[in-house]
């Protein structure tokens, strides 16, 4: 089974996220969590964040969290807030303040509870004949 997580308008700009989300693919996701805290990236508190928010989305849903994988994690841009700045001689130019959505995709198996069928009631007769026989 598989779970999707979006995380939208984290304010970091994609191309940096990106390296941070390279490093935990494909791990599971108890030793993706303790690799985060020890990267010394800006985005690995943001990544940090969306996987431990994943995780209780995944045990919501009733996931074994000791099988939970991070089977794709990957970045797309978000909205761009575009800022002036001056320069001399009465120039001015644009720069782009760039958003990021990060979406997790983290797959392991579902600790199910067993429901068993009820008995049809055919079956029931045909059970109760068979004792009595």
């Amino acid at each position: 089974m598989e779970l999707k997580h979006v995380t939208r308008n984290i304010r970091l700009a994609p191309r940096k996220l990106r390296l941070v989300t390279e490093q935990v693919k494909y791990m599971p996701v108890g030793k993706a969590l303790g690799v985060l805290p020890l990267t010394n990236k800006g985005g690995a508190l943001h990544v940090h964040k969306s996987l431990k928010a994943a995780v209780e989305a995944a045990k919501d849903q009733n996931f074994d969290t000791d099988t939970l994988i991070v089977q794709r994690i990957f970045v797309d841009e978000g909205t761009a807030i575009k800022r002036m700045i001056g320069h001399s001689r009465g120039r001015m130019s644009m720069i782009m303040k760039k958003y990021s959505h990060l979406n997790i995709v983290l797959s392991g198996t579902q600790q199910g509870t067993k429901k068993t069928a009820r008995p049809v009631k055919k079956d029931v007769e045909q059970s109760v004949q068979a004792e009595e026989k």
